[in-house]
């Protein structure tokens, strides 16, 4: 491992503190043999070591100065990046139409944004014991089928799942909703962690898919009746001709033997 590497995997404090141990190190072993080297005079000697003690005292000031602005500028530039992210993060939750829930697996809490706070009618965004409030928002029809699939993709190495299902409103009505979202998983044992998700309600959606469904059959209908009743009218017609031309046909007949009648 490169010495720059391993020093950017080290804390400020303690690379503040190596520096440190470093400069004091080099500076009392330089300016002690300076010092024996021009001074022979006790007197003059602990004047020198008092003045090196001073020359020390402010050499470590500035140097820790100038280090600890360096670490804590980082510090607070790293800060302002997150807090950014904060407001970029709460930005989208605002604008967003959909459900957020962010789930930790293995404490079995969540935090959801406002959006589905006002959606489900919950007094917070941050919930306790999330899979056992969370079966209590889904359909009694569609419990098994979703809570199976869910522990079937945990167990896998998937990190990806989603499933559409209904879900209890605020309102007490059941709405249509779309759950996808991603796994986070242990890099080295595979363990889900983390679920982070969207629910998107798509009832809207469904009832108009629904809605135009209906339309088609009604027109289908609507085309066989006519098609059915073009049929009657043209075999109608047909028999009425056929009706007429047999009538003609048998007068045309009676006239024939009329007149072979008579001329007998």
């Amino acid at each position: 491992m490169s010495p720059i590497r391993m020093s950017n995997r080290l804390s400020p404090s303690l690379r503040l503190a190596l520096i440190y141990l470093l400069v004091s190190a080099t500076w009392i072993l330089v300016s002690d043999s300076v010092l024996y080297q021009i001074s022979s005079d006790s007197a003059t000697t602990a004047l020198l070591q008092s003045v090196k003690g001073l020359l020390f005292v402010m050499t470590c000031t500035l140097l820790i100065f100038f280090v600890s602005r360096r670490f804590y500028g980082d510090i607070n530039r790293s800060l302002m990046q997150s807090e950014e992210l904060l407001r970029k993060y709460q930005a989208l939750n605002e604008a967003s139409k959909e459900g957020i829930i962010d789930y930790d697996i293995a404490s079995d809490t969540a935090s959801i944004n406002e959006q589905l706070r006002q959606f489900l009618g919950l007094p917070t965004t941050g919930i306790i014991s999330f899979s056992t409030l969370h079966k209590k928002w889904i359909h009694p029809e569609d419990l098994q089928r979703v809570m199976r699939s869910f522990e079937e993709t945990l167990a896998s190495n998937s990190t990806v799942w989603h499933a559409e299902y209904k879900v209890r409103w605020h309102d007490g009505r059941y709405r249509d909703v779309i759950n996808k979202g991603c796994i986070l998983r242990e890099k080295r044992s595979g363990v889900a962690q983390r679920f982070i998700c969207t629910l998107q309600d798509v009832s809207e959606l469904r009832h108009m898919q629904a809605h135009m469904y209906e339309q088609r059959l009604q027109n289908k209908l609507s085309l066989g009746r006519s098609i059915i009743k073009a049929q009657e009218e043209e075999r109608n017609r047909w028999a009425t001709e056929l009706h007429d031309n047999v009538c003609q046909v048998l007068t045309v007949v009676k006239l024939y033997l009329s007149e072979l009648s008579s001329g007998r």
